[in-house]
């Protein structure tokens, strides 16, 4: 908390709320802490208590709103309900990343094309190329298509090249925005490149062409012909540079090999103005004419000079032919002479067989009557064991709910899930849409917290529908203290339920693997619980691993608070009126195993949509956003597109909210209601 920080050197990239000549207010919105940025997400507890700070620093007095600013905090003297004041105030300067891209695609995106942006930029900002790379730029907009690009006092012909840490970098942005850190400065140059226009760069090589020494005028050299390309080529290969400052032709030699695709480019134009001109049909009636005389003259050429030779080879020739034809001959009498043999062979291996038949079937007959023996035997011992006690040192080291049985039921495609799931609801009395809600959930790599009197059954009926009625459980107690327990058991060391689940899912991409982590507020969860969740919505997670969890219905402690939850979605388990005549009345679909196939991508236009809707609810940051995109990936197939949406959004809003306490909203409200009132209480 900012409060109680004496260190002050931090700082923060906030948002300028109004436009004021006298002072202003700003809006933080990212701290850097250690190598990165990160989010201010609780503005009141970290700026209290207003949530926001003023300045009287002039370059943001009278700023438009909006408006970016880097700036310090430093205690307010003057009272109110400001406790600190921004103060060190300076622009920010925001990095347009490249990535792998070469210096040349970089140059002509920023230079040639422009930047079609959705925002203003900084005034200064740092573009990335290569990974690595980077040059600084201040962008205009341009008055003609409105577009961004380099201001015309901008020296491109020699920009410094610096190197760039994208690690340093890797931290929280502004939507897609991505800015400097203030102490990221940049070390000495590495060297210089030439993004200048190209019709600034090729009337200027030529310029620098012709105050070389050997092309000057009157020279041998002096007009653009075989000779003066050789001599260039020959400079080029030898190292010699053209005249002017050396800094300045190394900047422009690498642009020359960069501008290769587009030499290339012009002679592919040439080309084709060729192919142009072969089409006119004066040409082309000219063209004929030539060819048919050169097609006359060359074929009484080749007859005097090639049909004495070609005689000759196919004598030769022939006479090979004739000497593999007859070697064709030996081997085939030879192989007609081996198949004959083959078949006397084949016979009295035949008779072989049956002989050996006849004895096997006597040797099996015998093992049969020594196997019926031993089992006799092995009962009687075993009876013996269990009346003396001595057969519970043998039993499983695992339970065998944590270790599934064989797999059941048919399979079932992607396409019919929706349907599988509603036919459960209705065979089972639940709430019509509870399952196809929990299989959005988990399918996102959230995790489902069941609770309530039909938690049980919940899993069954998932179950049912997607691991063929098979679920692997694991029990958590308060032994339960790190990450690191939900792998390796610690009485043993042997690999845990969970790790058994993944390794298999790992080997089997398109079987479902259903884990259930049973009694979570039984262990420390607030341990481990968020970097769970963080793990299973990272791309390290097999995407057909399932993983539920279920609170102790009594116990001495309150269930785990909404906060720890983060992602984990709550999911009050309760059956409608009726369920239990329903339930017993109708005969449930058979189990079913999901093939699991990843589901498509979706509209950017929904995404879009989302991200304007949970932008306009308040305390929605990156990391929820991105979780109620995943849940709309996963709901999709199952829901219609508006039910989907609807339910990723309530899910986002429901997971940042601090209070719950609408019994009659969504499902969902009605599931955070339920549990936060659970947790204002102790249970008995």
């Amino acid at each position: 908390m900012l409060a109680k920080r004496t260190d002050n050197r931090t700082f923060h990239l906030g948002r300028c709320m109004f436009r004021n000549e006298r002072f202003t207010r700003l809006e933080p919105l990212l701290s850097n802490a250690g190598d990165g940025w990160v989010a201010v997400t609780d503005r009141r507890r970290t700026f209290p208590d207003a949530g926001s700070v003023f300045t009287l620093d002039r370059p943001a007095v009278g700023s438009s709103e909006g408006s970016l600013w880097l700036f310090r905090c430093e205690p307010n003297g003057r009272g109110g309900e400001d406790r600190f004041v921004a103060v060190d105030l300076h622009e920010p300067k925001e990095i347009l990343d490249f990535g792998f891209a070469d210096a040349e695609t970089a140059r002509r995106a920023v230079v040639e094309r422009g930047l079609d942006l959705p925002h203003t930029p900084t005034r200064e900002v740092v573009v990335v190329f290569a990974v690595d790379r980077a040059v600084r730029l201040e962008l205009a907009r341009s008055e003609i298509d409105g577009l961004w690009r380099p201001a015309a006092d901008v020296a491109l012909e020699t920009l410094e090249v610096h190197r760039f840490d994208p690690a340093r970098h890797r931290g929280a942005r502004i939507g897609r925005r991505a800015f400097l850190l203030p102490a990221a400065e940049f070390e000495a140059p590495s060297g210089t490149i030439d993004w200048s226009l190209d019709l600034v760069f090729l009337p200027k090589v030529l310029r620098r062409i012709r105050r070389t020494i050997p092309l000057q005028s009157g020279g041998e050299l002096a007009t653009i012909s075989l000779r003066t390309i050789e001599r260039l080529v020959t400079a080029l290969r030898d190292g010699e540079m053209l005249a002017g400052d050396p800094h300045s032709n190394e900047a422009m030699l690498a642009r020359l090999r960069d501008a290769t695709p587009v030499l290339s480019a012009s002679l592919t134009a040439a080309t084709e103005l060729g192919d142009t001109l072969l089409q006119l049909p004066a040409v082309q009636t000219r063209l004929q004419e030539e060819i048919a005389a050169l097609h006359a003259r060359t074929v009484v050429d080749l007859r005097r000079e090639l049909q004495p030779m070609v005689r000759a080879e196919i004598e030769v020739e022939e006479a090979a032919a004739r000497a593999v034809l007859r070697d064709l001959e030996e081997q085939v009498a030879a192989a007609a002479a081996r198949r004959d043999e083959s078949r006397r062979e084949l016979a009295e291996l035949s008779r072989e067989r049956e002989e050996h038949r006849t004895g096997l079937a006597g040797d099996v007959e015998a093992l049969l009557t020594t196997v019926a023996r031993t089992a006799d035997a092995f009962r009687q011992t075993t009876d013996v064991a269990v009346r003396f006690g001595i057969a519970d040192a043998a039993a499983e080291a695992a339970a065998p709910w944590s270790v599934p049985a064989m797999e059941t039921g048919e399979d079932l495609e992607a396409t019919n899930l929706a349907a599988a799931l509603t036919a459960r609801e209705r065979s089972a009395g639940f709430r019509q849409g509870a399952l196809v809600e929990l299989d959005a959930v988990a399918r996102s790599g959230g995790i489902p917290v069941l609770f309530g009197e039909e938690a049980e059954r919940f899993i069954e009926a998932y179950a049912a529908c997607v691991s063929g009625g098979l679920a692997r459980r694991m029990a958590l107690d308060p032994a339960t203290l790190g990450l690191d327990d939900l792998w390796r058991q610690s009485v043993g060391g042997g690999p845990t339920v969970l790790a058994r689940a993944w390794s298999s899912a790992v080997r089997n991409p398109q079987r479902v693997e259903l884990v259930v982590l049973d009694d979570l507020d039984a262990a420390l969860e607030c341990l481990w619980l968020p970097r769970l969740v963080a793990r299973l919505s990272s791309p390290h997670r097999p995407s057909n691993l399932l993983v539920l969890a279920t609170l102790m219905e009594s116990g001495p402690e309150r269930g785990p608070s909404l906060e720890v939850l983060r992602s984990a979605v709550p999911i009050l388990a309760g059956a409608e009126a009726g369920a239990a005549a329903a339930a017993v009345a109708s005969n449930p679909p058979a189990p079913t195993r999901l093939v699991f196939v990843a589901p498509p991508p979706v509209d950017p236009a929904s995404l879009q949509r989302l991200a304007v809707d949970l932008v306009q609810s308040p305390g929605i940051d990156p990391a929820t956003a991105v979780r109620a995109a995943a849940l709309l990936r996963s709901a999709l197939p199952t829901m219609g597109a508006d039910a989907a949406f609807a339910f990723a959004r309530d899910a986002a809003i429901q997971i940042r909210a601090r209070t719950h306490a609408d019994p009659g909203g969504s499902a969902l409200e009605r599931s955070f209601a339920r549990l936060a009132r659970r947790n204002s209480s102790p249970r008995t």
